[in-house]
């Protein structure tokens, strides 16, 4: 076990949000960089500044429909990761995420869209997302975590209903 020097993390998020009767948009990006000062040979792997990017996006069309009997919810949700980064991991023997630069770990650029439809009937919601809608166009798979790829094309249904006595 070897104590490291400084590790200087600088991390960052803009958001914003706009919203009217029938249109609901967001935005966000987040930026972290990661930079290790430590000259010895044990932790020289991390040496290697790291800069990970995500940006997110989120387009929803709301309103009611079938004369008001339902309120429709339907968009896609969007986020790219526009640079390759380094994956953290979870070092079980000494209980902490640590970071990790060695070339099996770097997580490559990517793209994923999910498209979704949320109806609420009376007491009764429908949410159906399709998610990462967009695999096969550009990329053949992708990963967030090293090592563990990103399932394919899922299709989610939820249906919630309230009962009252």
């Amino acid at each position: 076990f070897v104590n490291g020097r400084r590790l200087p993390v600088l991390s960052g998020t803009v958001y914003g949000r706009f919203e009217s009767n029938h249109l609901e948009i967001e935005s966000s990006a987040t930026v972290y960089a990661l930079n290790s000062e430590t000259p010895t040979s044990v932790l020289a792997a991390t040496n290697e500044p790291d800069l990970k990017v995500w940006i997110r996006n989120d387009a929803f069309w709301k309103g009611y429909a079938f004369n008001r009997a339902t309120y429709i919810k339907m968009g896609v949700r969007t986020l790219l990761a526009p640079f390759p980064y380094s994956s953290a991991y979870f070092n079980n023997e000494l209980q902490f995420w640590q970071s990790n630069t060695a070339s099996e770990s770097e997580l490559f650029a990517f793209f994923r869209m999910d498209a979704e439809v949320s109806a609420r009937v009376r007491r009764i919601m429908v949410v159906i997302r399709w998610e990462n809608t967009l695999e096969g166009l550009g990329q053949l798979g992708y990963f967030e975590t090293a090592t563990y790829p990103m399932p394919g094309r899922r299709l989610v249904v939820g249906i919630r209903a309230k009962f009252l006595n």
